[in-house]
């Protein structure tokens, strides 16, 4: 799947919490489907700990599993974009593509963003290990 597939099959899916499917996502709920597109299965947050994970910072498995990705400064299609978008912790998430843009899943639905409309919300960019080429 490229990039362009990518956005065509996903753009305009609806919000809901906790949602894993095509009839409806949440922010990571996306990442988790996108990776498994690539034949990636990446932690799914939202099952592993209740839905307010952003705010628990003592959770040993999500912070074990942390330890899988790696912080990049230039990032490329694939790397997750973290954010903040309410204060306090990490709370946002997407994925990564080309022109500075990122696709994500917001209360309107999933949506592809321009970085520069989210700049002062970006914590950073992170590449599972497994995937660096």
């Amino acid at each position: 799947m490229n990039e362009t597939e990518l956005i065509n099959k996903y753009l305009g899916i609806p919000y809901r919490n906790g949602g894993r499917d095509l009839k409806g996502l949440d922010c990571w709920g996306i990442i988790v489907l996108v990776f498994k597109d690539f034949g990636i299965n990446v932690l799914d947050i939202a099952a592993t700990v209740d839905c307010q994970w952003s705010f628990k910072n003592d959770n040993k498995s999500i912070l074990d599993y942390w330890q899988k990705w790696t912080e990049v400064s230039k990032p490329r299609f694939l790397d997750v974009i973290l954010l903040n978008v309410e204060g306090g912790s990490l709370n946002h998430a997407g994925i990564y593509l080309s022109g500075s843009r990122f696709i994500h899943c917001t209360k309107a639905g999933v949506l592809v963003s321009r970085i520069s409309r989210w700049k002062e919300n970006v914590r950073g960019y992170y590449r599972l290990k497994e995937r660096i080429a």
